[in-house]
């Protein structure tokens, strides 16, 4: 199992196909017509790094994450589902962490198999965090892994809203000490 940055044009768009996949058509956590052309994507995409867990060449699992360590940076604003329920402002120094993902068809019901896709996901964001000099990283997480961010030391900074009718989430944020994000293991999450 690897972690790696995706950069390629075809395994970027079939990143965005399995983000639809999951939480579009799989959760629905949006509504479809938001993203008609079957990608989850939005134009903070495309100053995001895009990391994805492999085990040879299939995708198991990823997460993007936006360094807002530039004015325009800190400008652009969460993609259409975080945007709108609550307007966050990130500060400079800090990272929106996006659409963790964990692909169920290519991973299937291994418990042990999705803990450690996440593991080495937070790893690769945790290493991300330090080489930007992250002070603050937020999220917006809906009910069901609201404690799993927690576990990791997030704290919920606002209250959960109804987005579009569809699902509750709700912002939080994690505090960045001695330069040092926590490292979850298996056993944490």
């Amino acid at each position: 199992m690897e972690v790696k940055q995706v950069t390629n044009e075809d395994q970027l768009k079939y990143f965005y196909q399995m983000r639809y996949k999951v939480f579009i058509e799989g959760q629905k956590n949006a509504p479809k017509d938001l993203f008609p052309d079957g990608l989850f994507k939005d134009d903070e995409d495309d100053y995001a790094f895009h990391l994805g867990c492999y085990e040879g060449a299939t995708l198991l699992g990823g997460v993007s994450v936006v360094i807002k360590n530039t004015p325009e940076a800190i400008n652009r604003k969460f993609n259409e589902v975080e945007r709108e329920p609550f307007n966050i402002v990130c500060e400079k120094e800090s990272a929106a962490i996006k659409i963790l993902m964990v692909i169920d068809e290519n991973v299937g019901n291994d418990i042990f198999i999705r803990g450690r896709v996440l593991e080495n996901l937070f790893v690769a964001v945790n290493e991300l965090i330090v080489a930007h000099n992250v002070k603050y990283s937020y999220l917006i997480a809906v009910e069901n892994t609201k404690g799993l961010y927690e576990k990791i030391g997030y704290t919920q900074i606002g209250d959960f809203r109804l987005y579009k009718g569809m699902f509750w989430t709700c912002p939080m944020k994690l505090t960045i000490e001695n330069g040092r994000p926590p490292n979850p293991t298996i056993r944490d999450l």
